[in-house]
């Protein structure tokens, strides 16, 4: 089995453990890269690698090891969220006016992913916020992310009250003016030098 890590390549021969390939990891990254996930064979891992390295290592031929810089990781998330938002602000219309009216499927399956993707915003800026190295504009971030946390728990009580109303009030004048100025401010990190020129 060959461990791959840009140009780099490390040749393994069986046996090998999932702790030993770990090991290796850490060592090819080192602390000047930040471990994303692994490719074993053109299937794509991002969860759970120790127990996937266990029950298929002798299958491997070539793991892929993807890690990125501070730089990288930074602009690489905010193109993903940015991406992310743009498509969820084009919804918030349509998602508030199906709870002013009464909600069916559609809009609590959608509104489901909403979440979700708040979720997920909130991680990527608390996983951005870990590092020594943030955008110029990032107090921004973090006072949209506290701000979207406490709209979170305001819809969160709306759904306990059975409040469709207000569902569709905290989306519509809540919710969306905080992705736009969120997306507002990514457009503006992603467009200083650096964090532009490193996107994969």
């Amino acid at each position: 089995m060959q461990l791959k890590f840009r140009n780099q390549y490390r040749e393994f021969i069986q046996p090998v453990t999932a702790e030993d390939i770990i090991g290796n990891i850490n060592d090819v990254i080192g602390s000047d890269y930040l471990f994303s996930h692994m490719n074993a064979d053109g299937i794509e891992i991002y969860d759970n690698q120790e127990q996937f390295l266990s029950n298929n290592l002798p299958n491997i031929q070539v793991l892929e090891i993807i890690a990125y810089t501070s730089t990288e990781f930074i602009s690489n998330s905010l193109r993903d969220a940015e991406n992310y938002l743009e498509g969820a602000i084009k919804e918030f219309d349509t998602l508030s006016d199906g709870f002013y009216n009464t909600p069916g499927t559609d809009e609590w399956t959608k509104f489901s992913e909403m979440l979700e993707g708040m979720q997920w915003i909130n991680l990527v800026i608390s996983s951005i916020d870990r590092l020594k190295e943030k955008p110029e504009n990032w107090s921004e971030f973090t006072s949209i992310s506290d701000k979207l946390q406490s709209e979170l728990r305001m819809l969160e009580e709306a759904i306990e009250k059975n409040d469709f109303v207000l569902i569709a009030d905290l989306i519509q004048y809540e919710l969306l003016p905080l992705y736009e100025m969120l997306d507002k401010e990514i457009k503006k990190a992603l467009g200083t030098k650096g964090l532009n020129n490193n996107v994969n």
